[in-house]
């Protein structure tokens, strides 16, 4: 199985230092899989496309998402995703940049 994508960045990168949000993309093909990590501070992703099975470790959860749902992930919870179906999915971060991991 292949590993996801580089992310493109943070969208709106110069806004988030002065908002202190950030939204980041990220683009899967069929198979690919971002392995469990975790972050310093909770974040929403929203999948805009394709389909996946999101796990999360602390709380065991387990389950298939779909185009326009959203997931909420709290701060430290080791979670990751493996891409069923190409798309794109959006996490959105609110905080300091160093509790980016």
């Amino acid at each position: 199985m292949a590993v996801a994508h580089t992310p493109l960045g943070f969208v709106g990168e110069a806004e988030g230092i002065e908002t202190g949000i950030y939204p980041r993309r990220w683009t899967f093909k069929s198979g690919d899989i971002l392995k469990g990590h975790a972050h310093g501070m909770p974040h929403a992703t929203l999948i805009a496309s394709g389909r996946y099975r999101f796990t999360n470790e602390r709380t065991g959860e387990s389950r298939e998402v779909t185009a326009f749902e959203w997931i909420a992930v709290a701060a430290e919870d080791l979670h990751g995703f493996e891409c069923l179906e190409s798309g794109v999915l959006f996490c959105v971060f609110a905080g300091p940049m160093a509790d980016l991991a």
